[in-house]
Formats: C-alpha cells, sequence, structure tokens
C-alpha cells in the first residue's frame, strides 16, 4: 500500500495524469483494497447487529446496501478541458470491463471451491440432472459473463 501510495503521489509522479490514468489509478483503489475488504466488513457488521440487537432476524438483508461508492474520475466537468464526454465513454467502459475481469475471478474461484454433488431443490430445479451442479451453474454465469465481457471490449472499441 506505501508503495503504491508514493507511485501515485506528486513526489513520484512529475506530470499530471490523464483522466483516463486517474480512472485507472482510482480504480486499482477499488481492485486491491476496497473488492476484499467491503465484503469482510458486511460480515462483520451483519454479525454484530445479529448479536447486539437479539438474534438472526436481524442480520443484515442481502438486498441491503449501507455503503455507496461514486467517482468523479473521467466525469468531472467544473472545468477540467481534458474530461471530455468522449473521455467519460472510455473511463466507463474500462470500468465496466474491469467489473467484469473482477466478478469472473470470483466465479472462477466459487467453481474451483464448490464442487459436492449436494444441493437445494432451487438449484436442482435449474441445472437439473447435472453432476456438479454448483460448477454447472456457475460455469453458465461465466459464460454470460464472458460475452458481457467482449461486448463491452467492442464498444469501447467502437469510440
Amino acid at each position: 500500500k506505501q508503495i503504491s501510495s508514493l507511485w501515485q503521489s506528486d513526489e513520484v509522479a512529475r506530470t499530471k495524469p490523464s483522466p483516463q490514468e486517474e480512472a485507472r489509478r482510482g480504480t486499482m483503489v477499488l481492485e486491491s483494497v476496497l473488492w476484499e475488504a467491503l465484503p469482510s466488513y458486511l460480515e462483520k457488521l451483519s454479525h454484530t447487529m445479529q448479536r447486539e440487537l437479539g438474534g438472526p432476524e436481524f442480520a443484515l438483508p442481502l438486498t441491503a446496501c449501507p455503503v455507496k461508492f461514486s467517482s468523479w474520475m473521467g466525469g468531472d466537468r467544473d472545468g477540467n478541458p481534458n474530461v471530455t464526454p468522449q473521455v467519460t465513454r472510455e473511463v466507463l467502459w474500462t470500468n465496466r470491463i474491469k467489473c467484469c475481469e473482477l466478478i469472473r475471478a470470483d466465479v472462477e474461484g466459487l467453481i474451483a471451491e464448490l464442487t459436492p454433488a449436494d444441493c437445494s431443490p432451487e438449484l436442482r430445479a435449474i441445472v437439473g440432472g447435472a453432476r456438479e451442479p454448483y460448477r454447472h451453474f456457475f460455469r453458465e454465469v461465466l459464460d454470460k459473463l464472458e460475452r458481457t465481457q467482449q461486448w463491452n471490449q467492442a464498444q469501447a472499441q467502437a469510440q
């Protein structure tokens, strides 16, 4: 973290980064810190809520969104002449592609971990007679992610 902070500081970077580079650096923070830390924090928050409020019915709902992120990187139009609509589009496509990569890595991890043949009736209804239902299900998810990533890449290249 310290090397990354120093590298991104003015002491090392003598030239102002482009809006695209600034956005890549911001995405790097999301990827290297928040992608792992936030789920851990939310799990701890849920356990704390259950413990302090009196039971599992007080768990953080799966649909809850107690933390929200937004970014102006690549889209700040407050006088920076280098931030054009084209730059904003480029940053958005780049971030979509990076999102697919991060989710893909997590899904591949699930495929490697989840091998049991036992599963819920709901999952069995989706995967039918598949011998390894979780792997079967997540392979389909990977296929959809791959198509989404290819589409995003094509859109980015068309810009």
